[in-house]
């Protein structure tokens, strides 16, 4: 006879949804450490490019949440812009990803979406 809660709880883990921390990978500017944000920031095409990997991983983020999500609500390029700098200058050493979830979150708790 099987048990039917053994095989969810293997199941479970084979997927990582045993509760365990799972790293993910992030890539392009995101991985890389906020340094890299602040030292790219006055150089136009660089920071450009940083710009487009924080808009493009929003977008990802709101597709997930599923149709009529929007993320940013009001918010402009240039709040993105402003928090994520202001973060990255105040936390050098974090990934940049860690400040677009930073912002994220703010705009959460804001109701922007």
């Amino acid at each position: 006879m099987r048990h039917p809660r053994l095989i969810i709880l293997v199941a479970a883990a084979a997927l990582g949804l045993s509760g365990s921390a799972v790293a993910q990978s992030v890539y392009g500017s995101g991985g890389t450490p906020c340094q890299n944000w602040t030292i790219n920031k006055p150089k136009k095409w660089q920071h450009l490019g940083d710009l487009d990997w924080l808009m493009g991983y929003v977008s990802g983020i709101n597709r997930s949440r599923g149709p009529g999500s929007k993320l940013m609500g009001q918010a402009t390029l240039r709040d993105a812009d402003t928090y994520v700098s202001q973060f990255c200058a105040a936390n050098p050493a974090m990934p940049i990803f860690q400040a677009a979830d930073s912002w994220i979150a703010a705009l959460d708790q804001q109701g922007a979406r």
